[in-house]
């Protein structure tokens, strides 16, 4: 930009005699300002963020999107490279995004991915990607306590270096993710965080369930999305709750005030259903004059302010969003319906249709899910949607679905591709050519 000042004060303190020279530097400016703007755009990386939600990073956020409805966690993170998932027997399985192919994720000379004593794949529990590195939960045994112990290691995203950065953890573990420079973990006694610069130190409690009045407590719902980390958290009572559900709390974590409140509407508990575009959708269950049920959903601001009605289906029907689209499941509907043929099933029995409209809820696809059976969905990120599913001959195998096809289907059966076996424990026909290979040089220079 220099270069563009220095050129227009010559320009401006020229002669107007000098009309050769002054169409020759008018002409360089321009090419100097075309020039400055796509270098401007060249240096800036949107790889990390998804299009639609400017505050959202999938690379140092939680990935809210792995989440379904109900609060069951996708084993599955992303990366920029691809998708960690988590298979059978706890083997952990790297997708590479352009070639979408899965293998184990162990580096071991002639390993067969078959021996769970032997490769390193195995022994991961929940997991996740943040800021180049892969990170999950494993119990080792504590001789004094005479109980596992949990810790947090943080792994190389080849696979190659696993480290132990927490202390064991004195509380039973419920749940953790990692969000902007924090884990965030669960126990009974309510919401810790620790700094992920300062992994070792004493984890900091946050939001305390002791007023609950209950050591044991159910976990309903734990995300996070944007500055706030929110639980959902039901006090498993001796007595009999009555139906007001009084005895459910949603809690929100402000990361910029370090202050925590509650979220009630009138009285109820909302319910998380997903996030779209800087705002929170909830829902609720209302009964119709014929004993059916339909869920009403709602879109508010983080903090629960400013409550509007923002769409109505009949139970069963689940909402959840990638950040780029919004997706309507009927699967749990039709799961409990009665009017499913299970004596001449087609191509799927349930019929299990996914709607998909932008983020203003206008109409741009639909499609049904080629698999038998009900699929339990969750919205996943921007790419790919990832389904695990039963093979005809009983094992257990990964699917994946491209969303950039999703605009070209109008309620015909989406393209399903294969990815990879889910079940690698003494499969016979692996080769010690399937290990990972994964650039790890951004992580040495740290």
């Amino acid at each position: 930009m220099r270069t563009v000042t220095f050129l227009s004060i010559i320009y401006s303190s020229m002669k107007k005699e000098d009309k050769a020279v002054k169409k020759s530097i008018s002409l360089l400016l321009t090419f100097v300002l075309i020039f400055s703007v796509f270098s401007i755009a060249g240096c800036t990386d949107n790889t990390n963020s998804n299009s639609s939600e400017g505050n959202f990073n999938y690379n140092t956020d939680m990935q809210y999107y792995y989440n379904n409805i109900s609060n069951a966690k996708l084993a599955c993170t992303e990366s920029d490279k691809g998708y960690y998932y988590r298979g059978d027997h706890g083997i952990v399985l790297f997708i590479d995004k352009k070639s979408m192919e899965g293998i184990p994720l162990c580096n071991k000379t002639n390993c067969m991915h078959n021996d769970p004593d032997v490769c390193d794949a195995y022994g991961y529990g929940s997991i996740q990607y943040n800021d180049g590195y892969l990170y999950t939960d494993i119990s080792e045994y504590d001789s004094e306590k005479m109980s596992d112990v949990s810790y947090i290691f943080r792994v190389s995203e080849d696979g190659t270096e696993k480290e132990k950065i927490t202390n064991g953890f004195s509380e039973t573990l419920l749940e953790w993710f990692i969000h902007r420079s924090y884990v965030y973990c669960l126990t009974n006694k309510g919401m810790y965080r620790i700094p992920l610069s300062s992994p070792e130190s004493e984890p900091k409690i946050i939001v305390s369930f002791k007023e609950l009045g209950s050591e044991n407590v159910n976990i309903d719902k734990f995300i996070a999305y944007e500055n706030y980390v929110y639980v959902s958290v039901s006090a498993l009572l001796e007595e009999e709750s009555s139906e007001d559900n009084n005895f459910t709390h949603l809690f929100a974590f402000d990361i910029e005030s370090g202050k925590y409140s509650e979220i009630d509407f009138n009285g109820a508990t909302p319910n998380i259903a997903t996030f779209i575009d800087g705002k929170m959708i909830t829902y609720k269950s209302v009964k119709n004059d014929d004993d059916s049920y339909n869920t009403i959903y709602y879109i508010s601001d983080l903090n629960g302010d400013n409550r509007e009605k923002f769409a109505e289906y009949p139970s069963g029907n689940y909402l959840y969003s990638d950040g780029k689209y919004v997706y309507v499941d009927n699967g749990a509907y039709l799961n409990f319906s009665e009017d499913i043929d299970y004596e001449n099933p087609g191509k799927n029995i349930f019929g299990q249709t996914i709607k998909v409209y932008d983020l203003k809820m206008k109409d741009i696809a639909s499609f049904i899910l080629p698999f038998d059976g009900w699929i339990d969905m969750c919205a996943q990120g921007t790419g790919h949607f990832l389904i695990s599913n039963v093979a005809e001959d009983g094992s257990s195998e990964l699917y994946y679905i491209d969303k950039n096809e999703i605009p070209q289907y109008k309620g015909t059966y989406a393209v399903k591709k294969e990815v990879c076996p889910l079940n690698w424990k003494n499969l016979s026909n692996t080769s010690e050519n399937n290990n990972i290979k994964v650039d790890n040089s951004a992580n040495k220079n740290n």
